[in-house]
């Protein structure tokens, strides 16, 4: 735009400019809590240990937004041997190399059978590869033994190098894994499987007070639990993180120590954010 080489409005720009801005300040406000190592992560750490001592293949189940994917992520950049890759949607062989290739350190030329033999020396015994999301290589449109190529690819992978393998994904995965009618095509995958770990759909009482003790909070007790369990319970871990650190930023514009009212506070406000102009009229005429 300075140098002429685009048409477009400066003032425009500069608007834009000033709006990033103020998001960036907004944000500053905005007490991110650092990775805390719960029981949950020490469990999942333990079993990304197992795998790679072993150089076997470990199975990690659990329901949503309970943590599995944030303690995989802080375990990979805490262990240098460890390459961690989401499974693309769609679960195809070439997308999931694809996103394996930058994870390994390796360029993609498009090649799959280049492309895997290239991730094999990327790869040897002191590795471990924690693929999250599996499930979704159960999504490719493909039929038969097809179906499963891109789990086979990884058990290729295993299988050529030693590396330790975990894969990590939600109760879907766990059926399609047992299910009777992949049973013939999973067979040699499953066999291979060193264990089976099924995590809490909830996170423990523990776990939650870690958390809590990071802004200064003791335990919840009374209506604050009651909150606490309803919001993990029906929204997952995520929303509850997310609630505590619009509580933290309120209470430091505030100038003072953070509690559990402004917790309170905090849910209330994102819950008025889900009503409709109807509801908000019934909750008045009720009170």
């Amino acid at each position: 735009m300075f140098y002429g080489k685009f048409e477009g409005e400066l003032d425009g720009m500069v608007r834009a400019i000033l709006r990033y801005q103020h998001l960036c300040e907004e944000r500053v406000g905005v007490q991110r809590a650092p990775f805390i190592e719960t029981r949950l992560y020490r469990e999942i750490e333990e079993c990304c240990d197992v795998a790679l001592t072993y150089q076997k293949i470990v199975y990690i189940y659990g329901e949503s937004q309970v943590g599995k994917t944030a303690s995989l992520r802080h375990y990979a950049q805490n262990h240098p041997q460890a390459v961690m890759v989401e499974m693309p949607a769609g679960g195809s062989p070439s997308a999931f190399l694809m996103a394996l290739a930058p994870r390994a350190r390796v360029g993609f030329n498009g090649n799959t059978g280049e492309q895997m033999l290239t991730i094999k020396r990327a790869l040897g015994p002191h590795s471990l590869l924690i693929v999250d999301e599996a499930a979704r290589a159960f999504q490719t449109r493909s039929s038969g033994g097809q179906k499963f190529k891109t789990l086979e690819f990884i058990r290729e992978i295993h299988d050529a190098t030693g590396c330790g393998v975990v894969l990590c994904g939600t109760r879907v995965f766990r059926e399609s894994m047992e299910s009777a009618q992949h049973r013939k095509f999973l067979n040699q995958f499953n066999r291979r499987c060193l264990f089976r770990k099924q995590l809490p759909d909830v996170p423990t009482r523990g776990d939650l007070n870690a958390f809590a003790r990071h802004y200064g909070l003791e335990p919840a007790e009374g209506e604050a639990r009651r909150m606490q369990g309803v919001i993990v319970s029906d929204h997952g871990l995520g929303v509850w993180l997310t609630t505590l650190m619009a509580a933290a930023r309120k209470a430091a514009n505030a100038r003072r120590a953070m509690t559990w009212a402004d917790v309170l506070r905090a849910h209330a406000f994102f819950t008025r954010l889900e009503q409709t102009p109807s509801d908000e009229a019934d909750a008045a005429d009720a009170a």
